[in-house]
């Protein structure tokens, strides 16, 4: 078989290869197919490679020698040899002939059915473009022995915004497209040396709608961000600062519960908490009720109503009847499973619906939301909201996190949940 795969207006030269064979005078069919595939870039000049295959067949009936000897050669000037291998391997010998080709040989045992492969693969530099849109090339079966099938292929060009369409096609030919380029492929069994094919091909351009689509669009869009990020100068996520100051109940001044206020009030699916400490309870049920009961998923964590802490050598626990109050609160108020305990975390956090965070330094206590001198910022952007979703949610699945249970207001079966072993 002969494979030659061409882009339009590409000359190869086909090269002869005549081996020296000598094999022991046992039925052996030589069954030689050469495989010319000839891939170019398009360069001035352009430049392609050239993959030849020999397969030689032992159709016997016991195993016999095969040794052979032969040459080579370059496909064009400038050629270089990019493989030289057989399959199975380890019976090939290769000679370079600088400028010229190479020599092989190999001394090869096939069992009966055995098939053995030699391939070269070589550059083929220097090939040149017609410009009438037109191909025309005779090839030839060069070799001594008939080839099973002659196989020709031609891949018409393809420039940024312009394809080509074959109109006319001599002989009849098999038309194959991927990603918008189209390739003519003939086809004739059982050539005999000296045989061959003059084929003959017409192509004509066409607007590459695709490609100019893509390219208006891109277009469209750069525009559109350099009116944005050049004359509007971009556009920033809402935020704000929010702060408390002791002795000061105005909003502008004191705005923590107002700004945690119209997050819970706009959530629509989901509410994520994270607060050490959470004393304020009957602002906060009342709000964390309003939610559950509209069917908004909250989870919240905290720490237990237990702090564990050194005394002297020793730890013990000691017993927060604040948190332990709102812990009960939760238990009886809110749905299972909205509270876990992580006795770690140091989080002060809110997010809503993937897409508004806010992080401050106030616990959700008295002193945290009015007495004290405290600071935070919100912010309304998704990717900020999803990187603090996924934090909550590697707390939320932590080792150390705990379900807030009945049981976990006994400090010895919180202590053996949290693998306290003191």
């Amino acid at each position: 078989m002969l494979l030659i795969r061409w882009v339009a207006g590409a000359v190869i030269l086909l090269v002869i290869l005549v081996p020296e064979v000598a094999a022991q005078a046992q039925e052996f069919n030589t069954s030689i197919e050469k495989d010319m595939g000839v891939f170019f870039r398009l360069t001035e000049p352009m430049e392609g490679t050239v993959k030849i295959v020999y397969e030689f067949t032992n159709i016997g009936e016991a195993e016999m020698l095969l040794q052979l000897s032969g040459s080579q050669g370059f496909p064009a000037s400038g050629s270089q040899v990019l493989a030289a291998y057989d399959i199975p391997s380890g019976s090939l010998v290769t000679e370079l002939r600088p400028g010229d080709g190479l020599d092989f040989s190999f001394s090869k045992s096939l069992l009966p059915g055995e098939t053995y492969r030699v391939v070269f693969e070589m550059s083929l530099p220097g090939a040149t473009s017609q410009t009438d849109r037109r191909f025309r090339q005779d090839i030839t079966n060069s070799f001594q022995w008939p080839l099973h099938e002659l196989e020709v292929g031609l891949t018409l060009p393809k420039d940024r915004f312009t394809l080509y369409e074959p109109i006319e096609i001599i002989p009849g030919a098999r038309i194959t497209e991927e990603d918008f380029v189209k390739t003519v492929v003939w086809k004739k069994d059982l050539v005999d040396p000296g045989e061959g094919m003059t084929l003959v091909c017409e192509f004509a351009p066409r607007p590459h709608m695709y490609a100019i689509a893509q390219a208006v669009s891109i277009i469209l869009v750069v525009a559109a961000f350099a009116y944005i990020f050049v004359v509007k100068k971009g556009f920033p996520a809402p935020m704000g600062f929010v702060r408390t100051v002791p002795g000061e109940d105005k909003p502008e001044k004191s705005n923590v519960i107002g700004a945690i206020e119209d997050l819970l009030r706009n959530a629509k699916e989901e509410v994520l908490i994270t607060s050490p400490w959470i004393y304020y309870v009957d602002w906060f049920t009342s709000n964390i009720k309003q939610l559950t009961d509209r069917g908004v998923k909250v989870r919240i964590l905290t720490w237990p109503s237990y702090e564990r802490k050194k005394a002297g050598r020793d730890w013990t626990l000691v017993e927060n009847k604040k948190q332990g109050f709102a812990l009960s609160r939760f238990l009886a108020m809110f749905p299972q499973d909205t509270v876990r305990l992580n006795p770690s975390v140091h989080a002060k956090m809110i997010v809503v619906d993937r897409e508004k965070v806010m992080t401050s330094s106030s616990n959700l206590t008295q002193t945290g939301l009015w007495e004290n001198y405290e600071a935070g910022i919100w912010i309304e952007d998704e990717e900020m909201a999803r990187q603090a979703a996924d934090y909550f949610n590697k707390i939320w699945m932590a080792e150390d996190t705990i379900p807030l249970s009945q049981e976990m207001f006994n400090p010895n079966k919180l202590k053996k949940a949290l693998g306290w072993d003191w």
